[in-house]
Formats: structure tokens, sequence, C-alpha cells
């Protein structure tokens, strides 16, 4: 399959590959965002000395290393395999290299390798430091563990601290990016394949096919799903204490949004939650939000990465019914929760498509407790006479500029099999009006799945041209595809 995506990251690579400066660079990620394969498309063609040193145990790492020095000077395994016996071996090996063409040196996972050889850092700093400036050599280091890569190349007390000034942090794909794994689907699963798999090339593999029912099924249900397990492997393999992470994970996902909501349903102290809540925001698993218009006193958190959502939200609550042996009739059961899933990821696409087709300056949600009114706009009361309220949420809130103009922008986003018609563009606007003091300098964007109602659609087309876009799946598959979108809004 041809290399996808990360073409701004080959870009500055290949940059840094032609320069006399730097010569060593760091790339981090989470696991299998496609660190390693990107670091392999960036050298196919050029001079290479590839090292993986992920192992279970010491002599592992060096068994690997042996052969990975046999495998470049084209001499047999097992002689190698006895010269190797620590780390400083591959470091006096190095020193001997003269390359005429530059030869790019990779060291996959270096936090594994850290973690078991105590020699590691401290040898490398000083290859680092003395040799490595006199040869034409670029050195990559790589590794999955966010927070172990973050400490052993940043940490100040570390050996290597400064000694990687160039670091490249690998994001999941974009949806327009992780929509290429998948050229047999039509658009709406496209869209349910980057809720699932949010933007992680190897689950997006997964998942390919002819039918992404199927995949998913195979993938999740059953007594062994990889991908249901693999959810497990990662958040083990992130954090040492990872079943505490995990607790995070789990209050969050079952609508435990705020600090003090989530305190409450671990069982654990405030400050413990948020040192946790940090180390998840640093792997990408968690994002906090801040409404628009609100303080850091108004701070909710959302499982930013859709993958981990996809299995606490939807395969952790029904896992009876997952490992049931009937499979298609427990998705059949489990087909409303999986929907709704969908309806909620397609936000990420929809900011995607707002942020990328405007010049944003903030961009994010609102909600807040509102007065309930009645259908006449009278504010409702109880028997007693209090005021009745409601909690009301917009999807996407943005602060667009266009020229010298600015606009608060608000959309929502439908993911259903409804068109959506002049009532929705009207709880739109009643909406927006909580959230948006300014109501001459709005603009209305409006997804939909299914499209739109003839009526609204007129309406847009003969009234609102200059303060409503109406968006289908078409156009998203137009802009994602790199096709010039359609203009926010037609000209005053």
């Amino acid at each position: 399959m041809e290399f996808i995506g990360r073409k701004e990251e080959l870009r500055r690579l290949e940059e840094y590959y032609n320069s006399t400066y730097p010569q060593t660079c760091a790339v981090y990620g989470r696991r299998r965002c496609g660190k390693t394969s990107m670091i392999q498309e960036f050298y196919k063609d050029k001079p290479h000395l590839a090292i993986d040193l992920q192992g279970d145990s010491p002599e592992g790492i060096l068994r690997q290393i042996a052969d990975s020095i046999a495998d470049f000077k084209g001499e047999p395994r097992d002689r190698l395999r006895e010269d190797v016996k620590e780390f400083s071996n591959l470091i006096d090996f190095l020193k001997t290299l003269e390359p005429e063409d530059k030869l790019v040196v990779f060291l996959d996972e270096l936090p594994d390798a850290v973690e078991k050889l105590n020699e590691v850092a401290p040898s490398l700093k000083r290859y680092i430091d003395d040799r490595l400036k006199k040869q034409n050599i670029f050195l990559i280091v790589c590794g999955s563990s966010i927070s172990g890569m973050l400490k052993e190349i940043n940490g100040e007390d570390k050996p290597l601290f400064q000694r990687f000034p160039v670091q490249i942090r690998l994001r999941p794909l974009s949806y327009p990016e992780a929509r290429l794994f998948h050229p047999e689907f039509d658009e709406a699963d496209k869209i349910r394949a980057y809720a699932i798999a949010s933007g992680i090339p190897q689950y997006h593999l997964l998942l390919s096919g002819t039918s992404l029912e199927e995949r998913i099924k195979d993938q999740y249900f059953g007594t062994i799903g990889p991908l249901r397990l693999e959810s497990d492997s990662y958040l083990a393999r992130e954090f040492s204490n990872w079943s505490v992470h995990e607790r995070v994970i789990s209050a969050i996902a079952n609508g435990a949004n705020t600090l003090k909501l989530i305190s409450e349903k671990t069982g654990m102290s405030k400050t413990n939650c948020s040192d946790i809540i940090r180390r998840l925001e640093l792997a990408d698993i968690v994002e906090r939000r801040i409404p628009y218009g609100k303080s850091e006193k108004s701070t909710t958190f959302r499982i930013r990465d859709g993958f981990v959502a996809f299995q606490y939200e939807v395969i952790s609550r029904n896992m009876s019914l997952v490992q049931s042996k009937n499979i298609d009739e427990a998705y059949e059961t489990m087909r409303d929760d999986i929907s709704s899933f969908y309806g909620h990821r397609f936000e990420d696409v929809c900011m995607q498509y707002l942020t990328d087709t405007r010049l944003c300056k903030w961009s994010g949600n609102w909600e807040g407790r509102v007065p309930k009114l009645d259908e006449d706009g009278s504010v409702m009361k109880d028997k007693d006479g209090h005021v009745l309220t409601e909690d009301v949420d917009v999807d996407l809130v943005a602060k667009t500029v266009s020229g010298d103009a600015v606009f608060t922008t608000v959309g929502e986003c439908k993911f259903t099999r409804r068109r959506s018609g002049i009532s929705e563009y009207r709880e739109l606007i009643r909406r927006a009006s909580f959230a948006v003091k300014d109501t001459d300098n709005i603009r209305y964007i409006m997804f939909s799945r299914s499209g739109f109602t003839d009526e609204l659609v007129e309406m847009a087309e003969d009234r609102l041209g200059l303060r409503l876009e109406l968006v289908t799946l078409d156009n998203i598959a137009a802009w994602a595809s790199g096709q010039t979108p359609q203009q926010p809004y037609k000209e005053a």
C-alpha cells in the first residue's frame, strides 16, 4: 500500500538531512501512529542503519543490535552476536563509520533500551558530544512512550538533555489523510472508521475491507477481539500504573466531565485526578475544554482519542454482549449505542472542516445551563415560582476572521438518517443566543449526513446566504479530497 500522509513531517526530515545542522532528531508519538513507517519512508532511498531497541530483556536488545550491524556489514549474524556484549559495542561501531554519502542511523524505541540497559543514555551522550559532529551521519531516535521519550531527551537531570534540539511529535492523522485507507467505503463509512480508529494508521488498516460492520465484528466481538485487546495493551505500555489511569478514563467515558465529578466517581482526590489527567493529556488521550466565553473554572474533560473513547464508551459498557457467541445479534443490540458514538465523533470531522476552510482565532464548543422556555418564548417556572432550567450545548463555536471582519461562527453536526430542516436551523439560532451575545456578528454552519430539506436549502439560497452555510457529506468529501471548498458565505 502506498504510504499515506505525513507530508510536512517528511519535508522537515529532508530539510534536516540536507543541512549540516542538526545531526540529531527525536521523533515521538503514541503507539501505532506510524512513526517507524514514516521514518522508513524517509530513508528508503538513502544509506541507512536501522536498529530496533525494543526487547523483553537486555540480551534480546543486544541480539537485535548485533543482527542489525551484521546485516549492514553483510556478515553472518552468529559471528556478530559473539562480539556485541553491551550497548557500548554499538557506539564503538558507529565511531568507525566514515560514509561518503550521509548515513541515516535510526534507533527505534529508545526508552525501552534506556530502561533495560543503564549504559544506553550515557554512552549515546558521549558519542554525540565527542564523535558524531565529525561524521557524515544523521541520527534519529524514536519512541512510543511519549512520557518516556520526553523524560529522556528533555529532562534536565538526564544525560541526553539538549542533545536532540530538533524534535518531531507525530500526532494522529487528520480526517483527509485517514480516509485514504478506505477507498472502498462511502463517505459515511469513512467517517465511521475515523470515529473508531481516530487518526491511527494501524487501526485503520485493521478496519479496512469491503464492509466496515464486518470488520468491527472481527476486531471487537467474540472471545478474542484484536482491537478490543489492543486498548488494554496500549494503556499498559504507556502507563506503569495504568489501572488508576483507566479509572479516570472510565469516569470521563461515563459522563464525569469535571474534576469534581471525576474525583467523586473514582474515589480519588482532586489532586491525584488532576495529575493523572495531565498525563492523559500529554498522551493525547484526554483533552480539556473551556467553553466559549467562560473561564477556566468551567473546564470540562473529554476523551480525545477516538479509539480509546470507543473502547470505554461503547465496548466496555456492553462487554457481555461483545463476548457473546451470537455476534450478529449482539451487534444489532448495540447498534443504537454505536450509532450514537458516531454522531458525537462526527463533530471532530466537522471541526476540522471548519478550521481548515476558515481563518480561526479560536475554536471549541459551548455548554451551559439556561432558563427553559415554552413555545411562546416565555420563561417556564414550577408551581413554586422557581425558574426551570435545562442544559444546552452548541457543537461548534469559532472566532473566524474574514479580512478586517471578525465573526463568531456557530454550528451543529447531525449524523442521522433524517435531513436537517428549518426547525433544526431555528434551534441552532436559539442555542447560539445563549452562547453569543453579539448576535449581529453570528454566522451559522450546519453539517448533515443526510443532507437538508428543500425548504431550508431554498431559504438559505434566497435570504440567508450571508449567514448560513450548509455542508453535506459530498461537501466534506470534496474538501477532504483537496478540492477548493465553497465560499463560507456569500459576499454582501
